[in-house]
């Protein structure tokens, strides 16, 4: 064995380059093995999961790889230092897409996906938006990390369903994605694919409850309240009514007091003066 390759193999490089070899053509024959497509523009559809995308031209396509229900990535081809990819991670249940949503999930990104490969280190998340995806809302988050001390830009997008919620992930190498981040062309190819998902079913609002409920009692007041007040106003005529009524009794019934007392004394003189007129005199001659 020359001696320049004995030193190679002694220092242990070659092994662990010949390891790597292995692993990379393992990777290749499991990823062809397990249903891989190239995509040519048209729609690939999962019904099983609710789901449908229209990956990148050119891009092959693997399911059912691992914990990673769907794999997007470039062909292989010289000179490329990495592949770009787009994975979707799908789970049970849907997700609230708000900011609350954005902030809470914000602080789950970076161990859930060190989960899947214990290598990414130093994840952060830079910034987050809630972008319109079709008729639907989505967050997008803006990231990085580092793997094997490679520095890499991960795009990671939040789409939820009625009952399942999806990552969709795009993923390259940190210097690529800010060297071409204002290439309309570099972008149009993970953004394309976003923005055409499709999932079944939407999300609720977080506070559908409250709004229903302020719904219900805004009905409940508009038609409750108006019959309420109308009761209220006819009963305070009834009241007002009654009380001119009891008080023009009550006046009457004074007067006619007050006249009753006045004839009887009237009465009582005249009956006075009949008594008089009335009584039989006997003189001293009359008596026998």
């Amino acid at each position: 064995m020359p001696k320049h390759l004995a030193m190679f193999f002694s220092k242990g490089i070659g092994v662990r380059c010949a390891g790597l070899l292995v692993l990379a053509l393992f990777a290749e024959l499991v990823f062809a093995a397990e249903g891989l497509n190239i995509a040519e523009g048209e729609r690939f559809e999962y019904p099983e999961r609710n789901f449908s995308v229209v990956p990148p031209t050119g891009f092959e396509v693997q399911d059912s790889a691992g914990g990673i229900f769907l794999n997007m990535r470039e062909q292989h081809r010289r000179g490329l230092a990495y592949r770009r990819n787009i994975q979707v991670f799908w789970s049970k249940g849907y997700r609230y897409i708000d900011d609350a949503a954005a902030k809470e999930l914000a602080g789950d990104i970076g161990p859930k996906f060190s989960k899947y490969s214990p290598t990414i280190k130093n994840y952060q998340v830079s910034r987050h938006a809630i972008v319109d995806i079709g008729e639907r809302k989505a967050i997008l988050f803006y990231n990085s990390y580092t793997i094997d001390k490679t520095e890499m830009a991960h795009i990671v997008m939040l789409i939820s369903g009625d009952k399942e919620h999806y990552l969709v992930t795009f993923t390259d190498l940190l210097k690529n994605y800010e060297k071409n981040e204002s290439d309309d062309t570099y972008n149009n190819l993970w953004w394309d694919c976003f923005t055409s998902i499709t999932v079944a079913g939407s999300p609720p609002y977080r506070y559908r409850h409250y709004v229903l409920g302020g719904g219900v009692l805004a009905i409940f007041l508009l038609l409750v309240l108006p019959i309420l007040l109308f009761r209220k106003y006819s009963s305070g005529r009834y009241y007002d009514s009654f009380a001119h009524e009891s008080t023009g009794q009550q006046e009457a019934g004074e007067a006619g007091d007050d006249y009753g007392d006045d004839y009887d004394g009237d009465d009582s003189d005249d009956d006075d003066d009949d008594d008089g007129d009335d009584d039989i005199v006997f003189e001293e001659d009359d008596v026998v």
